[in-house]
């Protein structure tokens, strides 16, 4: 697989021994599909089938289970589909998250046992689920939290504010990190870039909280789903 943005395909002959390489245009690793473009399409379509599945299951059984049960089933058949390697795809327009968008709403209004129809900002509230966007949040902040207390051995690097700017900012006390400049829509899926962004927005008390990881998470949970 070559990965390229570039619409022209590439006829390389890559010769292993006596055997010529076949070249593909997509595969699954460890259960993230990849596509030579990362475009990350086939990848959020599979996850779209998954809940689905888990969808269907959950309004078989919505009426003969109390709400406890069915925001464990939730946890452990959607939000898990949601999460697993979230930090690679989930950066990705919001129009190729519709679909996903759409289905975690009607998983949240069926754990509610609330109409079809019904608004589903306030039962996200009630339940203290996170959407897709905050799962996507969390995640990368979980990231950068291990970064800053050497506990992520990921091939990326922050750079400090106070690396950049030889004077004190408003930043600069909180250990915040500087946000470089995007040239194109992947970088900017990358967690170079969104990582300063989002740990900016970490409050002060839940930066200090590390060595007790579980603990950060925990509390940043709550904060986005307050």
């Amino acid at each position: 697989m070559i990965f390229s943005k570039s619409a022209k395909s590439h006829n390389l002959k890559i010769k292993f021994g006596d055997t010529y390489l076949t070249q593909c245009h997509q595969t699954k690793y460890l259960g993230v599909i990849l596509d030579d473009k990362m475009t990350w399409n086939n990848h959020i379509r599979n996850v779209e089938k998954k809940i689905s599945s888990s969808i269907w299951a959950l309004s078989q059984i919505n009426y003969s289970l109390s709400q406890t049960s069915l925001v464990s089933i939730y946890y452990g058949l959607v939000h898990s589909s949601l999460k697993y390697c979230i930090s690679c795809w989930g950066g990705v327009s919001p129009n190729k998250l519709k679909k996903l968008t759409t289905l975690q709403k009607r998983a949240v209004r069926i754990i509610c046992k609330a109409p079809r129809m019904t608004h589903s900002e306030p039962l996200f509230k009630r339940m203290k689920i996170l959407k897709i966007p905050d799962i996507y949040r969390h995640q990368i902040s979980v990231i950068v939290n291990k970064y800053v207390h050497h506990e992520w051995y990921g091939d990326f690097a922050l750079q400090s504010v106070n690396d950049v700017h030889h004077h004190n900012t408003r930043f600069s006390s909180r250990q915040n990190f500087h946000c470089p400049f995007a040239s194109n829509e992947v970088f900017k899926r990358c967690i170079s870039f969104v990582g300063p962004s989002y740990w900016r927005d970490v409050p002060s008390n839940l930066k200090r909280l590390n060595p007790c990881l579980f603990k950060f998470k925990q509390h940043l949970l709550s904060s986005y789903a307050s």
